[in-house]
């Protein structure tokens, strides 16, 4: 995924690479097949309502990467990420560093309780 996020200029600078490489993806879409988590232009349907309709889910990898590019976050960043699945706000957390601050919220508490389990199992506890 990240080669083809390389190759294909969605990905253009060094800390967006070392997050990109750095979170698991697959631990934020357990239910997903490793192949649908890693495509580079494919979107993961985390939840879906009583018609089956997609609810929630994680953005193509190379959207993230085009809106972490176009943020310019830095080492030490303050990040309010609305709409939350828990995988944006780990690749933002690894480009804004330990010194940052990420604050990620949603309206809905299924997404926010399952964020905040991911970001816990994956070391991200701040």
């Amino acid at each position: 995924m990240v080669s083809t996020l390389l190759e294909q200029g969605w990905i253009t600078s060094a800390p967006v690479r070392a997050a990109f490489t750095t979170v698991p993806r697959e631990r934020f879409a357990p239910e997903a097949p490793p192949a649908a988590v890693y495509s580079a232009r494919d979107t993961v349907t985390t939840k879906r309502d009583a018609a089956g309709v997609s609810t929630s889910s994680i953005s193509a990898p190379w959207l993230q990467a085009e809106m972490l590019q176009a943020a310019q976050l830095f080492r030490g960043a303050k990040v309010a990420e609305i709409g939350s699945g828990g995988y944006n706000a780990a690749l933002i957390s690894e480009i804004v560093g330990p010194e940052g601050l990420v604050v990620t919220f949603d309206i809905d508490p299924w997404v926010t309780e399952r964020a905040e389990r991911f970001l816990a199992e994956t070391g991200i506890d701040r």
